[in-house]
């Protein structure tokens, strides 16, 4: 007797056990809001029954196919500032490199960039959410906020969205950032590479908190490793970049490195001190700015970079037509690099 080979099940067969139509299954099966809930419930339940299985090939062509409809469609994607100022995002870094490599990525994709500041006077989170509405924003790139742990009101179903960083705290939405943890130990590594001993980290409080803490953790979790005749300086935090606290902790503790976001530490120990790096000590940056690469030594946290990757991430949302808060936010984590530079050297030269 000649074997009979069973063909694969489609969404047909899943839509004529259900009683809907086929582009219903397709829509239910990719959890489109489009769809009720009960609707989407039922189809999955159905598929599960059949066994069906997804053509991977298949998903990969209609995945291309809706985002080549995206893309022709004048949909654009929101880059929503909350700085008081208008333009103060400019200002605070790394609110520029992100819109950078946030908008290099998006006319790559096919998208527009529109930056749009959520406090304009006069506005609240229902008029944010119509103009955003009537501008056919698909996507959301929420930039870093001003202050810590802030959040921003708006009806989040409407729009794929992603964070920038960690200012911003509510909602829990995807979220595009620097791996400051590791980005931590990776400095604090190489100064201890070139022979360093007493390494000491200095940061405005406020910084080590828009990061989630994940500097002074890297650095205490550094500490577990070290000898006792290795161990580090007390951690400085301080809650404005002035001198007059640093100069008195670097007088008690005299550090043979110092690990910091602050430039001005190098003018201020040379001003106050006389002391010049790399000569009477090494210094490092958490964060190499643009203009500062090649003058310190430290850390590119490849910000633009960062930025295109949320794009890519509200985009992956879009194109599979995922709304509104995700009951599991995922983080896309960009790996910083070291930069050598001449506020380093190695222990044993003269």
């Amino acid at each position: 007797m000649a074997l009979v080979s069973k063909l694969p099940l489609t969404m047909r067969d899943i839509a004529r056990a259900t009683g809907v139509s086929t582009m219903t299954v397709s829509l239910a099966l990719r959890n489109s809001p489009r769809i009720s809930v009960k609707t989407r419930q039922q189809v999955s339940k159905v598929a599960d029954e059949m066994g069906y299985k997804p053509n991977p090939m298949i998903s990969a062509l209609m995945t291309e196919r809706r985002r080549t409809k995206v893309l022709k469609s004048t949909s654009s994607l929101a880059f929503l500032t909350a700085h008081p100022t208008r333009d103060g995002w400019m200002h605070v870094r790394p609110g520029r490199e992100f819109y950078l490599g946030a908008k290099a990525q998006a006319e790559k994709l096919g998208f527009g960039l529109e930056v749009i500041w959520a406090k304009e006077p006069g506005m609240n989170s229902v008029r944010l959410t119509t103009i955003l509405h009537t501008r056919n924003v698909s996507g959301i790139i929420v930039a870093p906020l001003a202050r810590a742990c802030g959040h921003l009101t708006l009806n989040w179903n409407l729009f794929s969205s992603v964070i920038l960083g960690y200012s911003s705290y509510r909602p829990n939405l995807h979220r595009a950032s620097s791996d400051t943890f590791e980005a931590t130990l990776l400095a604090l590594r190489k100064l201890q590479h070139l022979g360093y001993g007493r390494i000491g980290l200095v940061l405005p409080s406020n910084t080590d908190m828009r990061t989630n803490y994940m500097m002074s953790a890297a650095y205490l979790r550094f500490q577990l490793g070290l000898r006792r005749a290795c161990q580090m300086v007390p951690f400085l935090p301080i809650r404005h970049p002035i001198n007059a606290k640093f100069l008195d902790w670097f007088r008690k503790e005299r550090p043979e490195a110092i690990l910091s976001i602050i430039p001005e530490v190098k003018s201020w120990l040379e001003r106050d001190e006389g002391l010049k790096a790399p000569r009477d000590y090494g210094l490092a940056l958490l964060s190499v700015a643009p203009e500062l690469r090649g003058l310190y030594a430290g850390i590119d946290q490849c910000d633009e970079e960062i930025g295109a990757a949320a794009v890519e991430v509200v985009s992956k949302q879009i194109f599979h037509g995922e709304t509104g808060i995700p009951k599991v936010p995922q983080r896309v984590s960009i790996k910083g690099v070291w930069l050598d530079g001449p506020t380093v050297r190695l222990r044993s030269q003269s």
